[in-house]
C-alpha cells in the first residue's frame, strides 16, 4: 500500500527558560524531547489513530507534520515529497492537501467573525470561488455537516459546542485535502455528540477519499474509528499495528496498562477484566530514562531495559512493538 505520508525519525525539541537560580549560576537553558524519533506512514484514504497519555506528544507531531511547528530532526514525505523544511513559499500551496480540525471549537474560531468568513477562508486562498458562488459553496459545506445554510451569517457564540465542531470540520473539508489531522477532535462534547461527529468524519472519508491521523486518548472512540492504531509513551511510539490486533493483542505492556484502564460497558466482562496499576510517576520529558523509557514503571522490567533501547519487533501483520520482553 502506498503510503500518502510517511514520518521518518521526526524529533522536536522545545527550550524552557532558566530559573533565576539557573541563570545565577550559569546553567545553560534545559530542553524539553517533546517528539524523539517517531516514525509513522498513513495511506490514502486510512484512518491512523494515536493514542497516549497527556503529555507524551500527541498533539507536536500533528504540528509538525502541518508545519505549524519546525521540526527538529527527521523527514515528513506528503506523496514521496520531504516538506519538512520547505520554505513557507514552497509550502503554501500545499497546505490545501493538509487540514486540522482543533480540540477546542470554540477557540480554534475567531469571535468576531462571522462562521461563514471562517468557513470561506481556506476557500479563498486555494479555490477561485469568490462572491455568489464562494458564499453558495459555504452554504452547501454547511449542509453537508449537519447545519443549515441560513446559519452562515451567525457568530461563534451562537452555536453549541457540537456545532462549533461541526464549522470547523467545514472548514477543513473545504479546500478538498488529502489529510486531516484531527487533534482531540471529539473530547470537549458530551458523548452523544461525539458519536455523531465521529459518523459524520466517517461518513466524509468515504464520501471525499479522505485520509486522518487521529489524535485522541478515548480509546473506544479510537477502536471505532481506527484501522491503524499507534501507540505514544514518553515523545516515542511504542507499538503500532491493526486495530483489531493492537487491542485484542498488546504486546507491549504499557498498551495492555493502557486498554486495561478503559471503561468496560459489560458487567460480566468488567468483573472479569484484570486492571493492569502502573507503579511511578511518568518521567520528566526534559530527563527521560535510558534504555527503553518505560522501563521505571513496567512491571516486566529487567536490567537490560535501562540500559539498551529496544528494538521494533514484528509479530506479523505489520504488529510491531519496541519491547525487549513484548507480551
Amino acid at each position: 500500500m502506498t503510503a500518502l505520508l510517511e514520518v521518518t525519525g521526526l524529533v522536536k525539541r522545545f527550550a524552557h527558560p532558566r530559573s533565576l537560580i539557573d541563570r545565577l549560576r550559569g546553567r545553560p537553558a534545559g530542553a524539553v524531547q517533546a517528539v524523539s524519533g517517531v516514525s509513522l506512514t498513513i495511506a490514502a484514504n486510512e484512518t491512523l489513530g494515536l493514542v497516549g497519555e497527556s503529555g507524551c506528544g500527541k498533539s507536536t507531531v500533528g504540528r509538525c507534520i502541518l508545519r505549524l511547528e519546525q521540526p527538529d530532526g527527521g523527514t515528513i514525505r506528503l506523496d514521496g515529497e520531504d516538506i519538512s523544511q520547505l520554505p513557507e513559499a514552497r509550502l503554501r500551496p500545499l497546505r490545501r492537501r493538509l487540514q486540522v480540525v482543533f480540540q477546542d471549537p470554540f477557540a480554534s474560531l475567531n469571535p468576531r467573525r462571522s462562521v461563514g468568513e471562517a468557513v470561506a477562508e481556506p476557500l479563498r486562498n486555494f479555490t477561485d470561488l469568490r462572491g455568489a458562488a464562494l458564499r453558495e459553496e459555504v452554504a452547501r459545506l454547511f449542509e453537508r455537516v449537519g447545519l443549515r445554510r441560513d446559519q452562515i451569517d451567525r457568530f461563534p457564540h451562537e452555536f453549541s459546542g457540537g456545532q462549533r465542531q461541526r464549522i470547523g470540520i467545514a472548514r477543513a473539508i473545504g479546500p478538498r485535502p488529502d489529510l486531516i489531522i484531527l487533534d482531540e477532535p471529539v473530547s470537549a462534547l458530551d458523548v452523544s455528540i461525539q458519536a455523531q461527529v465521529v459518523n459524520l468524519l466517517m461518513d466524509l472519508q468515504d464520501e471525499f477519499r479522505l485520509s486522518y491521523l487521529f489524535i485522541a486518548h478515548d480509546l473506544a472512540v479510537v477502536r471505532h474509528i481506527s484501522k491503524r492504531v499507534a501507540v505514544m509513551y514518553l515523545g516515542q511510539i511504542v507499538e503500532t499495528g491493526p486495530r483489531d490486533a493492537v487491542f485484542a493483542r498488546p504486546r507491549h505492556p504499557y498498551t495492555a496498562a493502557l486498554l486495561s484502564a478503559a471503561p468496560i460497558l459489560d458487567p460480566a466482562k468488567r468483573s472479569a477484566a484484570e486492571r493492569i496499576i502502573l507503579t511511578g510517576d511518568l518521567p520528566s520529558p526534559s530527563n527521560p530514562p535510558s534504555g527503553c523509557r518505560f522501563h521505571t514503571r513496567c512491571p516486566f522490567a529487567q536490567g537490560v531495559c535501562s540500559t539498551t533501547v529496544p528494538p521494533p519487533v514484528d509479530a506479523g501483520d505489520g504488529h510491531i512493538a519496541a519491547c525487549h520482553f513484548p507480551l
